[in-house]
């Protein structure tokens, strides 16, 4: 079997992308993958093989015929590629039971492909299907679809229903598809989650000048697992927040998280002397995407290692805030949480991260009580890594296979789980 080069793999997917997509040229499936092709992510119902995906686009792309994929990134290493972009289209026919709507939809998406030569084998992707649902008019059980008239009303929404509570529909409806929130409070906060049972958040006091609000809040929760590599003590734990959102109109454009990291050692019992910490280089080798996407891993997400934050992300970095928040939705949903590295693909200083999310649904999701079952997910994260440290981080978490693993989209032809907004 020869080798895939580059050149192939960039022909292949850019000729996917204008002849497929954009030309809606269905009959081009078969020419540009090959036959035993697997799909990874399908839809409810879909084949993983060729057949499945191109009866599920002829259904797309009948329901969407004026859909449009813009691509924002492509990654290449070896036979692998990763894009990450956004599609645009309005529902002029029924989809998978769907009424047609009329509804313009916007929605991001994330695809990890291989090749064999310039012929796709197998595809992991994941796309907000959840947040097409809910500009459909649409939302999962249990969920309020909801905007806001001011930016006054945009801030309290998101303190009380995604801060508060991971309500992901106040997410699509409050926050900007592009908001970006400040990468290392993000993670923090993420960690935070992941460690406390009977998370709560009160907001002490809002103000308000022009297009900025700076919230103070504190949020409460039982020291359950282990954070800041702290054994949990099982007693409740008071953390001061700072939350700095700015917004255009009725709409919040980036979100900042910043934790009083002092007060959360002490608060903890961290080891002395890293509430401050300066990032570092991480040991080893410490130029190596792979390396560093592994240590992110080890000991941010799976170690809840808050002074990790600081030696592995560089200042100012930044990440995409609703895929933020949907994370934090996951682990607070599933606290026994694990992730585990799949592929990463390295393209220059940009790396892309093929993880796979597992964990015991031991709390409510969007709406849905907790149903005890061991659940799989992924997510394809893209992330730069110059020095060592990470910045500018796109994640890309696939909150709808989880749903369709719990069974509340289980079935194609119809969307059950789902009720008028």
């Amino acid at each position: 079997m020869s080798e895939t080069t580059r050149p192939e793999v960039v022909d292949g997917i850019r000729r996917w992308v204008k002849e497929v997509f954009n030309e809606h040229r269905v009959d081009r499936v078969e020419t540009l993958k090959v036959a035993d092709y697997v799909d990874w992510n399908p839809y409810p119902g879909q084949d993983v093989a060729l057949n499945g995906f191109k009866g599920v686009l002829e259904e797309f792309l009948e329901s969407f015929p004026d859909f449009r994929y813009d691509v924002d990134e492509e990654l290449f290493e070896g036979d692998s590629v990763v894009c990450v972009g956004k599609w645009y289209g309005t529902m002029q026919n029924d989809f998978m039971g769907l009424p047609a709507s009329g509804a313009p939809v916007t929605a991001r998406r994330t695809d990890a492909v291989r090749f064999h030569g310039d012929k796709m084998t197998e595809r992991w992707g994941v796309g907000n299907e959840l947040r097409m649902l809910r500009f459909l008019g649409v939302a999962a059980t249990g969920e309020e679809v909801r905007g806001a008239a001011t930016f006054e009303d945009a801030v309290h929404g998101y303190l009380d229903a995604v801060l508060g509570r991971f309500d992901l529909a106040a997410v699509d409806a409050l926050v900007d598809i592009d908001a970006v929130s400040d990468a290392a409070g993000s993670l923090v906060h993420l960690c935070v989650v992941g460690a406390l049972d009977d998370y709560a958040v009160e907001v002490t006091g809002v103000r308000f000048d022009g297009d900025t609000a700076t919230a103070e809040a504190t949020v409460r929760g039982t020291f359950a697992r282990t954070l800041w590599r702290t054994a949990p003590s099982g007693a409740g734990v008071e953390l001061p927040l700072t939350v700095t959102l700015r917004g255009a109109g009725a709409t919040l454009t980036s979100v900042a998280l910043s934790y009083d990291l002092e007060a959360m050692a002490a608060a903890l019992g961290a080891p002395a002397g890293e509430a401050a910490g300066e990032p570092t280089t991480p040991t080893g080798t410490a130029g190596d995407g792979k390396f560093v996407l592994r240590a992110f891993v080890n000991e941010v997400l799976n170690g809840r290692d808050v002074s990790a934050v600081s030696r592995l992300v560089a200042p100012g970095a930044t990440d995409l805030h609703q895929e933020t928040v949907t994370t934090a939705a996951f682990l607070h949903a599933f606290p026994d949480y694990r992730f585990s590295v799949e592929r990463v693909v390295v393209d220059g200083t940009r790396v892309s991260l093929l993880a796979a999310f597992a964990g015991t649904h031991r709390r409510p999701l969007m709406g849905h009580p907790a149903t005890g079952t061991a659940a799989i997910t992924r997510s394809i994260d893209i992330f730069t890594v110059t020095d060592g440290l990470l910045s500018d981080i796109i994640y890309g978490f696939d909150m709808y296979s989880l749903l369709t693993r719990l069974e509340i989209f289980p079935e194609k032809g119809r969307y059950p789980g789902v009720s008028a907004g």
